[in-house]
């Protein structure tokens, strides 16, 4: 069996989709923030490599990183030419090598000089927010949380980020069939086979960790997505928002995408960004979906 190349999104619209609208959203937060403030910061929090693959067209698809470096770039021209200096710095966080060697020479491809100030950094996510925080201090700082599994990510850490001071955006991939596995392993952990029994273990201290205690083991799966919501973002919040990105062969929800702000801007700007032309022209044209969900 040929593995599945995640770098190629040809057969992957929801994450064109979810690409689309963190793009949408990231360049019209840049705008406002860049009326306020003289400089600003986009977090990475899993990187990748900053390109995908279309099929055989290698390269052709800008992913995250890549696209808030597009952005800076454009926001900084459109305010010059109004008289205003505004910087996006870009941090680019992941642990893995090759990644961020491809990464590294996408962004010189695309910025050969230094006029946007981009930050790559070789690490984890938990052992890079730290650092981060003290880097960007008190400025705006948009954070994407898009983890490769649940294993890369506790609340502990998402708290670091809310609690900061400053204003903070957090646009997160809440992945929805990673925790349904994951949860599904809570009733092994008194297995006679010891294998089974260390593995479910390992794996319930992930939810653990994830949810900031154990009281998630007993949820179904709209229970732990509202129960996930409550624990990290409802305490910080005024508005959270929920995406219900499809399956486009089959009812469910593949992920969702959790969007928290303190704006009532913010949150009406990804209202409109969260609509049904997004599915225009794709699988998931005709799929029902569920939009604008909060906890406020």
């Amino acid at each position: 069996m040929v593995k599945d190349d995640i770098w190629d999104i040809k057969d992957k619209q929801q994450t064109q989709i979810k690409l689309d609208i963190f793009r949408k959203y990231l360049k019209a937060w840049a705008i406002i923030i860049g009326s306020y403030f003289p400089r600003a910061y986009f977090i990475d929090c899993f990187a990748g490599r900053g390109k995908y693959h279309n099929g055989t067209k290698q390269d052709s698809i800008s992913g995250s990183p890549i696209i808030g470096l597009e952005t800076a770039i454009e926001i900084k021209k459109m305010k010059q030419k109004k008289g205003k200096n505004f910087n996006l710095d870009i941090i680019a966080i992941d642990s893995n090598k090759e990644n961020m060697a491809d990464l590294e020479n996408f962004i010189k491809e695309l910025i050969p000089g230094n006029e946007i100030e981009v930050k790559l950094i070789e690490n984890e996510f938990e052992k890079a927010i730290p650092n981060v925080l003290k880097m960007i201090s008190n400025a705006p700082a948009f954070f994407f949380i898009d983890p490769y599994g649940i294993r890369g990510i506790s609340k502990e850490t998402i708290d670091m980020i809310i609690n900061r001071k400053g204003s903070t955006e957090i646009f997160l991939n809440y992945m929805k069939m990673g925790i349904q596995r994951v949860s599904r392993q809570y009733k092994n952990i008194g297995h006679r086979d010891e294998k089974i029994r260390t593995m479910a273990i390992k794996m319930v201290s992930h939810m653990n960790k994830l949810f900031g205690d154990t009281s998630w083991a007993d949820k179904n799966d709209k229970e732990l997505l509202e129960h996930f919501i409550q624990q990290v973002f409802s305490k910080n919040y005024k508005f959270i928002l929920n995406f219900n990105v499809p399956y486009p062969d089959r009812s469910g929800t593949i992920y969702n995408l959790l969007f928290a702000t303190n704006y009532a801007s913010g949150e009406r700007i990804m209202k409109d960004i969260f609509t049904k032309k997004l599915f225009k022209g794709t699988l998931f044209e005709d799929c029902p979906f569920e939009v604008g969900f909060s906890v406020k």
